[in-house]
């Protein structure tokens, strides 16, 4: 009788340790909605490639966009969301670009930082992604930002890491 106990107890508790565990296998992924920009990037610009996707076939490759930049005039850029789209000023701005390959479900947190005596720049972008996301598909992320004119001879970091929770 002791003994049918015993296995009965150990028998209940191997049956809850094992649905404890598995049901906490199965907790969501939550991914922050909104994308973050903090740093020299100017949020109340918007820029536009003439044609979608113009750098989604040059994955990995980085950009730092100035006036004599091939694809300078490829971009237009606005201060209403894209109601109304100018030439960029590239005076007064530089367009930094770094494409990635993502999920459907990624938020963004993009930081630039300028260090002028180093003639630096760096370009921070930190990709949080579900690692089980609800899609198959993964898509190009572009990560255009626009900052004040970086001169052309700085050198540009990007410090790029996706994580996946």
């Amino acid at each position: 009788m002791l003994k049918k106990a015993f296995y009965t107890t150990t028998a209940l508790f191997l049956a809850c340790l094992v649905l404890g565990l598995s049901s906490s296998c199965k907790k969501s992924c939550v991914i922050e909605t909104a994308d973050t920009s903090s740093g020299t990037i100017l949020e109340d610009i918007s820029v536009f490639p003439s044609s979608g996707g113009l750098t989604g076939s040059m994955l990995g490759q980085t950009y730092h966009i100035t006036a004599s930049h091939n694809y300078a005039s490829n971009f237009e850029m606005s201060l209403d969301d894209g109601i109304t789209k100018t030439p960029v000023n590239y005076s007064s701005y530089s367009i930094l670009c770094f494409p990635m390959l993502v999920n459907c479900e990624v938020s963004f947190e993009r930081e630039v930082s300028v260090n002028a005596t180093a003639g630096t720049a760096t370009y921070r972008i930190r990709a949080y992604q579900c690692k089980e996301a609800k899609c198959d598909e993964q898509r190009v992320v572009e990560n255009y930002v626009t900052v004040p004119a970086i001169p052309e001879s700085y050198t540009i970091i990007y410090d790029v890491d996706i994580v996946e929770n």
